[in-house]
């Protein structure tokens, strides 16, 4: 079983860390670690990205650190020098699923349709981002996996901690939680983080029993 694997079978939650200021998505990252999410995905959109991905691998080495928002083939080169353990963008662009696979990283693409879903798979991603979450709702996440049953789907974008276990219940692999994260930093600083990854945590407990 991979870190990977291992990380998703213990709780199926992406912490997605997304802020304009490198110090507060560092401290937004460690507080949803010790909330109890063990995958952290860094996106791009944080200005020294790659450096936070270094410093996260290094200090928290039983947490899986991936990257988010990769939409170049440099984006790839940078996250994998990093020691990105994976991947995730909000598209499906066959020039960095490629460099992805040159460079055998597991790599996430986004998709808000079923022909894009087929397609994503089927050009080398390992798993299916479905975005924007929130707008689709989990009975599409329901109805794609009854006709791509196959394909490992982690609805992404505007789900809330609590809804957590709706969208694992829908067939989710995963499940990614990002503006909560950063709304939880406004409202209440790294307490808010570290108490919204524990109520996603617990809303996946029932459904993580029955896999």
């Amino acid at each position: 079983m991979t870190a990977w694997d291992a990380a998703i079978a213990a709780s199926p939650i992406i912490g997605v860390v997304r802020h304009s200021d490198d110090v507060i998505a560092e401290r937004i990252a460690r507080a949803a670690v010790d909330g109890g999410i063990g995958i952290i995905e860094i996106t791009f959109t944080v200005p020294s990205a790659p450096q936070l991905i270094a410093r996260l691998r290094q200090e928290l080495p039983g947490i899986v650190i991936g990257a988010g928002t990769v939409l170049t083939a440099a984006d790839v080169d940078a996250a994998t020098a990093a020691g990105a353990d994976f991947l995730v963008s909000p598209i499906a662009d066959a020039e960095v699923m490629r460099a992805a696979a040159a460079r055998s990283i597991r790599f996430i693409a986004g998709a808000a349709t079923p022909t894009e879903v087929a397609a994503a798979w089927r050009g080398g991603a390992q798993a299916v981002k479905i975005f924007p979450a929130a707008t689709l709702g989990p009975g599409f996440v329901s109805a794609v996996r009854d006709v791509l049953p196959g394909v490992p789907l982690i609805p992404t974008g505007g789900i809330r901690p609590a809804d957590v276990g709706a969208w694992l219940s829908a067939g989710a692999t995963a499940v990614g939680i990002a503006g909560s994260l950063t709304s939880a930093w406004q409202e209440g600083g790294a307490d808010g983080v570290r108490a919204a990854a524990a109520t996603a945590v617990t809303a996946s407990a029932p459904i993580r029993s029955t896999r």
